[in-house]
């Protein structure tokens, strides 16, 4: 019947076939990923951050390319931050009050600031580095007021709440090092608020559709974003 419950391990039949299987999920406790330990070791004697996607020495390579030959690519990625810090209201609002009630407008806040802390860790000119560095510090200090990352409860956990947890995890790492003490504490308080709430979702019983929708882009953007605030 539709409305009948089924417990943990219980076993039914299936389409009215004698035989049965169990819904028990018992997850099993997974290695630690290949590399790890050197990924570890790789930033011993370096600062703490940046570590997501490449730590303190690897940066510097990573900017060479971007004068060198990934120059055509790293032209996008500073076009993109100069046209967004130049825009007056580029920035979230002052308050979550402010901010719109379609789902696009929040998420589409969270990409620009991905974009722009990228421009952060590539660029090399002081001027342009201070005028994103900015940027990026008076986003992340806004978001941080915000009691939610979507217009709704659902999309407070969902693409909205996500775009935002990855880039603020992100631009979190690159502008670590130049942050000051009050500025870390803030930022990581709101970002570990963000992830509890995803974590506790997917946690439950019942949990929001995204986390066994392992066809569609919800699920994997979702974790990935939760992945990145964990790890920085």
């Amino acid at each position: 019947p539709s409305d009948a419950k089924v417990e943990p391990g219980q076993m039914v039949p299936v389409l009215g076939s004698p035989k049965a299987f169990s819904l028990a999920f018992q997850p099993k406790r997974q290695p630690a990923p290949a590399g790890m330990d050197r990924y570890a070791a790789s930033l011993k004697g370096t600062q703490s951050h940046p570590r997501l996607y490449f730590n303190a020495n690897e940066l510097t390579a990573l900017q060479t390319q971007a004068l060198g030959p990934q120059k055509d690519i790293a032209k996008a990625i500073f076009a993109f931050a100069d046209a967004k810090c130049r825009q007056k209201k580029s920035l979230p609002p002052t308050s979550v009050s402010g901010m719109g009630k379609s789902t696009g407008s929040w998420r589409r806040l969270g990409d620009r600031l991905l974009g722009v802390a990228s421009a952060y860790a590539f660029a090399t000119d002081p001027a342009k580095k201070k005028v994103y560095l900015d940027w990026c510090v008076e986003a992340m200090r806004r978001f941080s007021k915000f009691n939610k990352w979507g217009p709704t409860p659902e999309y407070d956990v969902g693409l909205d709440g996500t775009h935002i947890m990855l880039g603020f995890a992100i631009a979190y790492d690159v502008t670590y090092p130049v942050l000051s003490e009050a500025d870390r504490k803030q930022f990581a308080a709101r970002l570990r608020d963000q992830a509890i709430r995803y974590y506790k979702e997917a946690s439950k019983r019942d949990p929001i559709f995204w986390v066994s929708a392992k066809n569609v882009n919800h699920n994997f953007t979702n974790y990935n974003a939760l992945l990145n605030a964990a790890l920085v």
